[in-house]
Order: C-alpha cells, then sequence, then structure tokens
C-alpha cells in the first residue's frame, strides 16, 4: 500500500521537507510513498485534523510555524519530550493513533555537535519564545549551559519559559528579558535565532535588522556562536550580519537534516543510533 506523509504550516512553499523525504526514501527503497508540502491555516488546523483522520494511507506528519503549540488538544497522546518542550513538531500515525512527537532538540542537539559548540558552563541567549525557542532552550541545557537567557518582544512569554524550565534544569540558570538586552548578550558564547524573521516568504523590515544588530554587538566573546534555525534561505540576513561581525556561524539545514532523520526512525524503522534525550 502507498505510504504519503507531509509537512503542514502557514507559510509552507518555502519547506525543503519534500524534496529531502523524497531523497531518504530512496536511499532506503521506500518506492511507495510519498511525500507533500501542505499549506494549513492556524483556523482550519483542527478541520485539517479531522479530515486525514479519514485518510489511512497517511503515516505522518511533519509540523511548522505556526502549528507547533497548538496541536496537543488534537492528538490521542503526546510524548513525553514534546509535552515537556511545549511544542509537537512530529506527528506519528499508527493503528488509528495519532501521537506527538519532538525532534526539534536532536536536530539542534546534531548541529551543535557538527560545529564544535561546547556549551558546558557557557551562556546562551535566544531570540524568541515560540516552539522552536523552548526546543532550543532545552537542548542547550541538557547540553550543560550555564546560563540561557531567553529574549522576546514580549517578555511575558519568555518568562513562561524560564518558569517552565528552572526545575526541571537544577543546573542551568534561565533569564527572561525583551529586546531592551542590556545584560542579556554581553556573556553568550551562543546566540539561537529562533523567531520566523528573515525566512523567505516573511518580511524582514528595518527595526528587525536594529534587534539583530543591537543583539550582536551586545556580544562580547570572540570565539561566539550565531545559530539561525531558519534553512531558507541558508544564509539568512542574521547569519549574514553575524558573519561581517566575525561570529562562527551555524545554519539550519543542518538541523532539518537531523529532524528528518529522527523523523524517518519515528515513521519506519532506524537509520542510525542515536543518544536518547530521555530514559525509557
Amino acid at each position: 500500500m502507498m505510504r504519503t506523509a507531509a509537512v503542514i504550516g502557514h507559510p509552507v512553499s518555502h519547506s525543503l521537507s519534500p524534496d529531502l523525504f523524497s531523497f531518504l526514501a530512496g536511499l532506503q527503497a521506500q518506492k511507495e510513498f510519498t511525500y507533500e508540502a501542505i499549506d494549513v491555516p492556524s483556523a482550519k488546523l483542527k478541520e485539517f485534523i479531522q479530515q486525514q483522520r479519514q485518510m489511512p494511507e497517511r503515516v505522518g506528519f511533519n509540523v511548522t510555524i505556526p502549528h507547533k503549540e497548538r496541536l496537543f488538544d488534537l492528538l490521542d497522546n503526546v510524548s513525553k519530550e514534546a509535552r515537556t518542550v511545549g511544542a509537537v513538531n512530529v506527528i506519528e500515525i499508527k493503528n488509528s493513533r495519532w501521537s506527538g512527537h519532538n525532534t526539534d532538540i536532536l536536530g539542534l542537539q546534531d548541529s551543535l555537535l557538527q560545529s564544535d559548540a561546547d556549551l558546558d558552563a557557557q551562556n546562551v541567549l535566544i531570540l524568541g519564545a515560540g516552539g522552536a525557542a523552548r526546543a532550543a532552550a532545552f537542548a542547550v541545557a541538557v547540553e550543560g549551559a550555564k546560563r540561557v537567557v531567553i529574549c522576546n518582544r514580549n517578555q511575558a512569554r519568555a518568562e513562561v519559559i524560564v518558569q517552565d524550565f528552572k526545575n526541571i534544569f537544577s543546573g542551568t540558570e534561565f533569564i527572561s528579558a525583551d529586546y531592551s538586552f542590556d545584560f542579556a548578550a554581553e556573556n553568550a558564547k551562543l546566540v539561537i535565532q529562533a523567531t520566523p524573521l528573515g525566512m523567505s516568504g516573511i518580511k524582514t523590515d528595518d527595526s528587525d535588522l536594529r534587534i539583530f544588530e543591537s543583539l550582536l554587538n551586545g556580544v562580547k566573546s570572540q570565539q561566539a556562536f550565531a545559530f539561525d534555525l531558519i534553512y531558507r534561505p541558508e544564509e539568512t540576513v542574521f547569519l549574514k550580519m553575524a558573519k561581517r561581525k566575525g561570529f562562527k556561524t551555524i545554519t539550519g539545514l543542518s538541523m532539518l537534516i537531523g529532524q528528518a532523520l529522527a523523523t524517518w526512525e519515528i515513521w519506519f524503522s532506524p537509520i542510525t543510533s542515536r543518544p536518547e534525550v530521555f530514559s525509557s
């Protein structure tokens, strides 16, 4: 039987996932598999899920902005890591049951490992407070970060992440801040851009560029890394600015590949062994 999957989000036309999963299917000799990108506006998400439950050929979905934090009540169960992070980016469908997972953590950890960004006892600054920012905060805390500052235009949203994570990671200090930055960036070893700003199809205006400029100017470390979770374009405005200032840069493409491999393992069978964030 033909098995199908898709990435859902809004917008989603920029996604590389269809090409990536078609490539993976070829490598795994999975001939009866198709993958597509489906644009689903927020107001249509519940209706879409209800309709898709009538399609037995579906093996699952990848989930991107803005649905990662809005799926919990629409699924049959959610994994421990997804519930802790507060975001679902993979749906697994087996025996008519829809399960939510989060592979952002593994994708982030893969990227940091490949880039030799050692975060043990280091400070990290994260721009944004959505599902991607939550996964980033979780991942860097697992990697031993000493302090994680969550910076967001609406500081109240950043403070929610602080309250959710501060008791989970006793060895990491979590702090919220708004875009005035002040102390936030000064001692950062890693700056993670976890907002949609700069994504293809989403306008980045002058005020956004000033935010990036202020953020990067505040970092004093000569060995700092800048990591943009956006992968299209591969070199974003944020990364171009960071590179000009001497930062080592990490693109979102390596994270996307790590997520895809982990997703395939959830839907089908293991490709490679991976360290588990949570013990079973």
